[in-house]
């Protein structure tokens, strides 16, 4: 089985329907979506409309998390703040319930989903520290644990001198964003 995994969206649409016809391309049918699916971009309701047709498991994002209640919307920088509001303008009370209750970590018996990371997904921590990111492996069973949250795409081994993925091995991969570098 083949999974897509994406990630901050960030009401990005034509972004999101680009990486959506490739993903068509490939014939992939299972699309998994590690949050921030609102905030910054101008198409949040279409956003919205097509992550909730077409993907199979979606966490909590911390901007969708602000467009949805208005929590931690303060935490985000003041083009974000603005965005977050313009947003929540937007979209109508059963897509602000849906993203509400999103949660904030997933899994299954092969993968576990989470927009920032696996150890405190609530506090949206940024993993961009050795020491913080090998921590995250405590917080997660299966094998992978994808993220999102910092745009940057990356893959961690839980040892070091692994520079594949390889079976016996456990992995944290940042998917990186679909709506903005």
């Amino acid at each position: 089985m083949r999974i897509a995994l994406i990630s901050d969206i960030h009401s990005n649409l034509p972004a999101l329907e680009s990486v959506l016809a490739e993903i068509d391309r490939e014939g992939i049918t299972d699309i998994y979506c590690l949050g921030d699916v609102v905030g910054y971009g101008a198409d949040p309701v279409l956003c919205v409309v097509l992550v909730r047709s077409r993907c199979s498991k979606v966490v909590l994002g911390n901007h969708d998390l602000a467009v949805a209640t208005g929590e931690g919307i303060e935490y985000l920088p003041p083009d974000g703040q603005i965005a977050a509001e313009h947003n929540a303008d937007q979209l109508d009370g059963d897509q602000k319930a849906w993203l509400a209750a999103l949660p904030f970590i997933d899994s299954d018996s092969h993968v576990t989903l989470a927009h920032a990371s696996p150890g405190d997904p609530e506090r949206w921590l940024r993993v961009e520290s050795f020491f913080l990111a090998q921590d995250q492996f405590n917080h997660f069973q299966t094998d992978v644990c994808f993220v999102g949250h910092t745009h940057l795409p990356g893959i961690l081994c839980n040892q070091l001198g692994v520079l594949r993925v390889r079976q016996g091995h456990r992995y944290l991969i940042n998917v990186g964003s679909v709506g903005q570098p």
